[in-house]
């Protein structure tokens, strides 16, 4: 009896170390695949503090050899950035709302009325 509770064990045990070494190759892969994302975003954060021969360098690096500041005073000195800005702005809000309307007006939909393939026509939705 005693042999079987300590198999037992240890193989309560040897899952335990599997589902942790498991774990610890997904937390790894996840890292990998964020940085493999991020990585767009990082190039254009880091072009804006380039110069234009910084920028068509082979091979391409995320560091600058020199920043160039002046980059963000031509922005808003040559081009009316702030116009540009609140158009978006003006667009993003118009979308949001009207986005929210419509949801619940088909929420309300989905909710109150009986129809065939109501299920199927959520998960639509959905995705």
């Amino acid at each position: 009896m005693s042999n079987l509770s300590t198999h037992s064990r240890m193989t309560k045990a040897n899952v335990k170390r599997r589902v942790q070494w498991f774990d610890v190759f997904v937390f790894i892969l996840l890292i990998l695949l964020s940085a493999i994302m991020l990585m767009p975003s990082i190039n254009m954060f880091s072009s804006a503090f380039k110069t234009q021969a910084d920028i068509l360098k082979f091979p391409p690096s995320i560091i600058p050899s020199h920043f160039a500041w002046e980059n963000f005073s031509a922005l808003f000195k040559g081009y009316d950035y702030l116009v540009w800005y609140k158009n978006s702005l003006f667009i993003a809000v118009i979308c949001v709302f009207g986005t929210v309307i419509s949801s619940a007006l088909v929420a309300y939909g989905f909710t109150r009325f009986k129809a065939k393939g109501k299920v199927f026509s959520l998960f639509a939705c959905w995705v």
